[in-house]
């Protein structure tokens, strides 16, 4: 109970516009390819947790003056992506990151998992069942970062492109959504150009004063199947496990294909206890 009091105190320290699309200065101003670019484009495994932190931990640590602000955002991050990397449902959340072969530095990352019609995903995430009783769940788009020294290399369109793939032709749904700063122009550009429109009926969320506009894109499907889309209130048949690869940096429970809630706040209180502070950064 401690613990869990803990998180939800902390959650409210922490703008939930961490985890939606919404840092994206980042974003790729110049598409132009760099000659001699490795970079590939994998999912995230639970041993990428350090680097994968790191990264986000540069682009939104900026946003905050105090020490608590920012330990409470490096604690977030931790227990986020971990919650995030321990879903086994393949079909409800995927991270992706693209990753320079020559250093093995993570490079850019981007998010999708489904979320009700509108919503924005949590810091904490929420569990698979209380999405779905809370309305339609549509793919969703957030969390697209770049790191500073790997931008103005197209990253952004790629890893884009990366999760249309995977919802078009894993997921069988021909469409995705996100929300963007509405103020923002160069985002509204962006996204236009990779054909998301704005809601039409103006859908628009407020999360820490900051005016979100929610778009949508909608693409052709897959040749794999052809309805088209999988009804979002069909609840889905028990997917494959998601491969997890142990480290000793990391806890890791268990390798099968369920996790408990006991074990996963078991998990949770040691990660908790393995987390180091944002000077090891």
């Amino acid at each position: 109970m401690f613990l869990l009091s803990f998180l939800i105190v902390v959650c409210r320290l922490i703008p939930s516009k961490c985890f939606v699309s919404l840092p994206m200065a980042l974003l790729v101003k110049n598409q132009r390819h760099l000659s001699g670019q490795r970079e590939a484009i994998r999912e995230c495994r639970i041993e990428d947790l350090r680097a994968l932190v790191q990264v986000a931990y540069a682009e939104f640590e900026a946003e905050y003056s105090t020490v608590l602000q920012k330990q409470g955002l490096w604690f977030m991050l931790w227990i986020g992506f971990f919650l995030r990397l321990k879903n086994e449902r393949i079909d409800d959340h995927r991270i992706f990151i693209d990753v320079d072969t020559r250093t093995g530095d993570i490079t850019g990352m981007i998010e999708i998992s489904k979320q009700p019609k509108g919503s924005i995903s949590n810091a904490v995430p929420l569990p698979y069942l209380i999405k779905f009783y809370r309305g339609d769940l549509q793919p969703y788009l957030s969390n697209l970062l770049v790191a500073k020294r790997y931008r103005k290399r197209g990253l952004g369109r790629k890893l884009v492109a990366k999760s249309i793939s995977i919802v078009r032709d894993e997921w069988q749904i021909d469409l995705l959504g996100l929300h963007y700063d509405t103020s923002n122009t160069y985002l509204r550009r962006f996204y236009s150009k990779l054909g998301f429109i704005p809601d039409p009926n103006g859908d628009t969320t407020t999360e820490d004063g900051i005016n979100l506009t929610y778009a949508m894109k909608k693409f052709a499907p897959s040749s794999s199947f052809s309805s088209l889309p999988v009804p979002a209130a069909n609840f889905p048949a028990k997917s494959a496990p998601l491969l997890l690869k142990t480290s000793p940096n990391i806890p890791i429970l268990s390798s099968t294909t369920t996790t408990t809630f006991p074990s996963s706040l078991l998990s949770l209180f040691i990660l908790f206890k393995q987390i180091p502070p944002p000077s090891s950064t």
